[in-house]
């Protein structure tokens, strides 16, 4: 079934408000098999929201509204969803009653909001577990076809207490399938690379379907399958993740529910390994990154930030002739850091930066990581040209990644 998603309220148009009802209502429908091939953000504007319903019907089986429910004015999806629908009204008892208790203090205004409590003759009444405004799934008949328009309040908590409470399971009648997805984390490569690398399968495969996407921890691939059976589903996706493998090798960092540096601290936390950092331009990044995981005061030893010359010779030990040669954004300096931080810190697994972020400067975008992890140690120099804090978090996520990599391959052997 074909599923439109229309979310009420000018608020939504002017960017008042974000509209995380229509990213949690999607997941919903995806997982119970429907298809939405359309959502739209509408004002509080009866005409403009009539043409809105209408259009929605020609193409979709159900319509779901979300927003602009209650009692003021501007609250006209209900009343414009009753006259769309048509036929005769009903005031629901328990409806009634609640908002006469509610409003015992105010008869005027409890006998102006009759729309609150009625409801088309033929619709079911969506209670509201946490607010006054319940929701309602009405059936109407659309050029002989019989559709269900479905309103929904807006603010988050209390659509999602009315989809929990009634509505999943009067939309689970019509599922046939269920959509199930993966997310594959992949290291160190950007989207576009990704992509090269499986575009036949984005492109042809269906069972799963391949995507690429970048969040601000890095790429993943979401594979996707329709398949009512969960144990099909499961090798579906397996075959799936195993071509991602042939394809990508050890930089397939494999199913994340957690992010990835919760994935390094519960790694290093089972080997009983321990890291410390020293960062110049990442200023503390990479350290913060680690000690956001749960767990992580078990394998972090110490973090220092050496932004200046001085910091790095005296905390860490760095010569300062050596700077003075090489300078400080270089691959010696960044390997005396390293060097300096293990012997400092005794850690097992160490984490040193330095670069130009910039802005300005020939040098702006050149950035050396320093990894070493069980008697293995990487410099790694890179080239960007982006804006500074770009430039900055691109390295935290590559030190993370870098160290994911390098402790997988001290646990199974993994490597290039």
């Amino acid at each position: 079934m074909i599923v439109e998603l229309i979310s009420v309220g000018t608020e939504l148009l002017l960017g008042d408000i974000v509209n995380t009802d229509v990213q949690y209502l999607s997941k919903v429908c995806a997982e119970l098999g429907f298809n939405i091939y359309h959502t739209s953000v509408v004002g509080d504007n009866d005409k403009r929201l009539r043409v809105e319903i209408e259009q929605a019907a020609s193409r979709s089986d159900i319509i779901i509204l979300s927003g602009g429910l209650g009692s003021t004015s501007d609250d006209i999806t209900k009343r414009v969803a009753m006259d769309c629908v048509g036929g005769p009204r009903k005031e629901d008892p328990e409806t009634k009653e609640r908002h006469a208790q509610h409003y015992a203090d105010d008869p005027e205004f409890f006998a102006a909001a009759k729309d609150i409590y009625t409801f088309p003759e033929k619709a079911t009444v969506l209670r509201n577990p946490v607010g006054m405004s319940p929701g309602a799934w009405m059936p109407f008949d659309d050029r002989g076809q019989e559709k269900y328009l479905i309103v929904l309040p807006g603010p988050p908590n209390e659509l999602r207490g009315v989809m929990e409470k009634d509505l999943i399971g009067l939309l689970r009648q019509f599922s046939t399938s269920t959509t199930r997805s993966r997310e594959v984390k992949i290291a160190l490569l950007g989207e576009w690379k990704v992509f090269q690398a499986i575009q036949d399968l984005a492109d042809h495969s269906t069972e799963p379907t391949f995507a690429t996407y970048v969040k601000a921890d890095g790429v993943l691939v979401r594979m996707t399958t329709q398949e009512p059976d969960q144990d099909k589903a499961e090798k579906i996706l397996d075959r799936g993740q195993a071509l991602l493998k042939e394809r990508l090798g050890h930089l397939v960092l494999g199913v994340m529910e957690s992010s990835r540096e919760e994935a390094l601290v519960d790694l290093l936390a089972k080997e009983g390994a321990t890291v410390s950092t020293a960062e110049s331009f990442t200023g503390g990044m990479v350290a913060s990154r680690i000690i956001n995981a749960p767990g992580a005061s078990c394998i972090i030893k110490e973090a220092y930030v050496v932004y200046s010359d001085e910091a790095k010779a005296e905390i860490l030990g760095v010569d300062p002739e050596l700077i003075e040669e090489k300078t400080a954004v270089s691959e010696e300096v960044c390997r005396a850091m390293l060097e300096g931080l293990q012997k400092k810190t005794a850690c097992d697994l160490a984490i040193a930066t330095t670069g130009f972020a910039g802005p300005g400067g020939d040098r702006a975008g050149q950035v050396f990581i320093g990894l070493a992890y069980k008697g293995k140690s990487r410099i790694l120099e890179y080239q960007w040209d982006s804006p500074r804090n770009r430039i900055r978090h691109r390295a935290t996520n590559r030190a993370i990644d870098y160290a994911l990599l390098m402790v997988k391959e001290g646990i199974h052997g993994e490597s290039d």
